[in-house]
């Protein structure tokens, strides 16, 4: 009994009740009053029960959110700021970079009048690939005019006027070269001449009678027309063969074939051949040319035709430009031209 008696007051004295813990807590803080300053820090034991009450109120603790949803958030409110700060970058550009900006496009503007207005002007045309016109022919088909402003000029407009005026230019092409010049690049046709065949075809052939093309009627005119014979009707390529009529015979068909090859083979290197519009050889001893309108040419035989071609040449410098009529250049009675005005 008495050990049993100690062993429960030894207990006793170990484990106590909530009111002996209380007890030395009220005994310590009436001595601090006892001393004038009253403590407010809890005890060791107070915050340990202040520990234990929150976290077993999971209400009361803060909410742990994931990192994921917090990245996502962030992005959100990066992108909802991203406006707002652009704005006020924009807000502070300067009123100066504004004025910069527009002065110099006055200055541009000014430029590029000044520009159209006094350079820029035309003071030379070109020609380059020429042979059967001279530059001079091309430069006045053109109708570009000296102080004619560069930059302004229709390229297409020109070379229109230039296809147009010279039919045996085939291209062209214009170029400006700065600060005034105009450079005009063409190629030729070779010289062809129209024939018709006799059904109603019509050709192109070069000065030697070989076929070259095919044409119409008003295409061919545009080139010197061939008159006085027709040809079967040939292929690309081929030489002409005159046709033969009742009351020809051969000799004169050769005959007027060859008058026909001698005589574009030197008018080719005549400068008037451009004003040529047709070569008629009704027969082989009476050729006649057509200078425009203006001037029927009589040739007569082949005989020295290269002297009554240099010849002719002269009498078209002497002639005035109001007279028109007819050139003899037979030679049936002197070496000596003779003029008739058409009636």
């Amino acid at each position: 009994m008495d050990y049993e008696r100690e062993r429960r007051s030894a207990s006793g004295q170990r484990r106590r009740t909530p009111e002996s813990r209380e007890e030395p807590r009220r005994t310590r803080t009436r001595r601090s009053g006892s001393l004038g300053r009253e403590s407010s820090r809890p005890s060791g034991n107070a915050r340990n029960a202040a520990s234990r009450s929150t976290r077993r109120n999971p209400a009361q603790q803060p909410v742990r959110r994931d990192p994921a949803q917090q990245r996502r958030q962030a992005a959100q409110t990066d992108q909802t700021r991203r406006p707002a700060a652009k704005k006020k970058k924009h807000r502070r550009v300067p009123n100066s970079n504004f004025r910069v900006k527009f002065l110099t496009m006055l200055a541009v503007v000014a430029a590029v009048i000044l520009g159209f207005t006094i350079f820029f002007k035309v003071q030379h045309v070109r020609v380059v690939g020429n042979q059967y016109y001279t530059e001079a022919e091309v430069a006045a088909a053109s109708g570009i005019e000296m102080g004619d402003n560069l930059l302004t000029m229709g390229k297409e407009t020109i070379a229109a006027r230039i296809m147009a005026e010279l039919p045996y230019i085939s291209e062209i092409q214009v170029k400006r070269s700065l600060p005034n010049t105009v450079i005009i690049t063409v190629s030729e046709f070779e010289v062809t001449y129209g024939i018709a065949d006799s059904a109603g075809g019509w050709w192109l052939m070069n000065r030697e009678g070989r076929i070259v093309d095919e044409t119409t009627e008003a295409e061919a005119k545009g080139h010197i027309l061939i008159t006085g014979f027709t040809i079967d009707p040939p292929k690309i390529g081929d030489f002409i063969v005159l046709t033969q009529t009742e009351g020809t015979d051969t000799s004169e068909l050769a005959a007027k074939k060859n008058a026909v090859t001698a005589l574009l083979g030197l008018l080719e290197t005549e400068s008037f051949v451009k004003q040529i519009v047709s070569v008629d050889v009704s027969a082989s001893y009476d050729v006649c040319l057509w200078y425009g309108t203006q001037y029927q040419i009589k040739l007569g035989t082949t005989e020295d035709l290269e002297y009554k071609l240099a010849y002719l040449e002269g009498v078209l410098q002497e002639l005035e430009s109001y007279q028109s009529g007819v050139i003899d250049l037979t030679f049936t009675e002197e070496k000596a031209a003779r003029f008739q005005p058409f009636h």
